[in-house]
């Protein structure tokens, strides 16, 4: 089971690559196929490891560099149940909307199923990562992604919400990644169980207090919560529907 955990990510970017790589030579409902059997195949694996990560975590480290005594060296993922089922919820909101995109586009190239497949990808990495710095990795790359399929198409209107989207969530971005250096000055440690350990008998000094506050900003900001949804409004208004869906759903 534990090999399962690098295919949630790697499938969906190889089907992503192998959209960008081929370009527009495929006929039209290539790119929905790829794109949809990707996502579909997430979504299995995903379930898969909701499976049986039922009664322990599902712990895999990359590269085979394990803690050592005590300190984590490299980056791992830690699928639970709960982080299982949102990566799930996830994959299948994206398998949902590729399939709702088939006939939304009369025109439609590969950057669009790639983008999504990228997006599938990040949210994917952000729910499973155990790291707190590939968390601000896989948050960063949602956000990009996000930003161009809110800009997808030529009107000047989805630039403009585009725009607004990319400047507060690089704010947001700005805060987030200040209270992640903060956090690492404070516990030298940027696995979230590691952290956990070295704050679990420690009273929260301002240091801890402005990096929790910081982070706390950042990440309401980016997922649009109240009352930092100011940004949201621009974004729905001029996003392709399949878009939109994914935004509302995650």
């Amino acid at each position: 089971m534990h090999g399962l955990v690098p295919l949630v990510v790697a499938v969906p970017m190889l089907g992503a690559a192998l959209l960008v790589a081929t370009g527009d030579r495929l006929p039209r409902p290539a790119p929905d196929v790829v794109a949809i059997a990707a996502a579909a195949a997430t979504t299995v694996l995903c379930a898969l490891l909701a499976f049986g990560a039922r009664h322990h975590d599902l712990v895999y480290w990359f590269g085979g560099w394990r803690p050592a005594h005590g300190v984590a060296l490299g980056i791992d993922f830690d699928v639970d149940l709960a982080s299982a089922a949102i990566a799930t919820l996830a994959a299948l909101l994206v398998t949902a909307s590729l399939v709702f995109s088939w006939r939304y586009f009369e025109e439609v190239g590969v950057l669009f199923h790639a983008l999504m497949l990228v997006f599938l990808a990040a949210m994917v990495g952000f729910a499973l990562s155990g790291d707190l710095f590939n968390i601000f990795v896989f948050l960063e790359l949602m956000t990009v992604v996000a930003i161009a399929l809110t800009a997808y198409g030529d009107e000047p209107g989805p630039l403009q919400g585009a725009l607004n989207f990319a400047v507060v969530n690089g704010i947001a971005a700005f805060f987030v990644l200040t209270g992640i250096a903060l956090v690492y000055a404070r516990t030298g440690a940027l696995n979230l169980e590691q952290i956990g350990r070295s704050l679990e008998h420690r009273h929260p000094d301002g240091l801890v207090v402005v990096a929790f506050a910081l982070l706390v900003c950042g990440l309401l900001t980016k997922a649009g919560i109240v009352p930092f949804h100011f940004w949201l409004s621009d974004a729905y208004a001029v996003a392709p529907a399949p878009v939109c869906a994914i935004f509302a759903g995650v």
